[in-house]
């Protein structure tokens, strides 16, 4: 999965890592992404942002060849409709100049964000996010 547990996204969460944007606003936090991922196996909506695998196969310059295989996202989003659950205590905006600058620290982040996906709350706005679909599908 792109966005899930073994992606660069969840190990900045691991080593508590500052993630910063620069020139873009919340509505560019790829790292709102992992909660699709992470609760895909969890919570059904999220099954449904998926439509499909994609399989290429690539090559360095060095000859080195191999396939890459990575579930396709769909679905339309609004990234800003989160952004008033992520106060300053977790993510911070601010400019200089013309210039916008997003920092967050990755594991509350992400956390919050999980947080959010498992109460229905969801920058998703296609598939639409009715309740019944945020029902865990795990046990306690």
């Amino acid at each position: 999965m792109p966005w899930g547990k073994d992606s660069p996204f969840c190990r900045l969460g691991e080593l508590d890592a500052r993630m910063l944007g620069l020139g873009a606003g919340f509505n560019f936090m790829t790292a709102l992404h992992t909660v699709e991922c992470l609760l895909f196996d969890e919570v059904p909506f999220f099954r449904g942002v998926f439509d499909g695998t994609i399989r290429y196969r690539w090559q360095r310059a060095n000859g080195e060849t191999g396939e890459h295989e990575y579930m396709r996202r769909t679905g339309d989003i609004r990234p800003q409709r989160l952004r008033r659950y992520f106060g300053p205590d977790t993510c911070v905006d601010a400019k200089i100049s013309n210039l916008r600058i997003l920092a967050a620290d990755a594991k509350p982040f992400i956390e919050r964000a999980v947080s959010l996906g498992r109460r229905g709350i969801t920058m998703y706005i296609q598939p639409v996010p009715r309740p019944e679909l945020f029902v865990s599908s795990k046990g306690p």
